[in-house]
């Protein structure tokens, strides 16, 4: 951890990192965390984080990490993920099957029912989906 703290404080180099799952960390990795967000030599750090909002209320130790690094003056920008609507899910899948959208027209209906939406579903739900409908498309 040393090297990354040395790392994000050296001009010149820029740094990021993508941590899923923000709501599931464990105090200590938090507090990691908001030392790097609000270290004012931590200049070179781009730290892209992801987690499901219904799961982190307003006393969750995520919301207060980010509520405090916020107060510190860090520099944080959260963008909400809304539901893919149908014909996101058929252009997704008609990209994924290198076809145009109206051949996965059914197989785009059943994810999209299946996930409500929810593009974090959309993996496991198309694949199985996708198998069983192979020789359909």
């Amino acid at each position: 951890m040393a090297k990354v703290s040395r790392r994000v404080r050296t001009k010149g180099t820029s740094f990021a990192l993508f941590i899923d799952d923000l709501q599931w960390l464990d105090s200590e990795t938090l507090k990691l965390i908001e030392q790097f967000l609000t270290h004012p030599q931590v200049e070179f750090l781009l730290l892209v984080g992801a987690y499901r909002e219904n799961e982190v209320t307003a006393n969750h130790p995520l919301r207060l990490t980010l509520d405090a690094a916020r107060a510190a003056g860090a520099a944080i920008h959260e963008i909400a993920l809304e539901p893919l609507s149908l014909k996101d899910t058929e252009e997704l899948l008609g990209d994924a099957l290198f076809c145009e959208p109206p051949r996965v027209r059914q197989l785009a209906a059943l994810v999209h029912n299946k996930t409500r939406g929810k593009s974090f579903l959309y993996d496991s739900v198309s694949h199985h989906a996708g198998r069983r409908a192979a020789f359909e498309i």
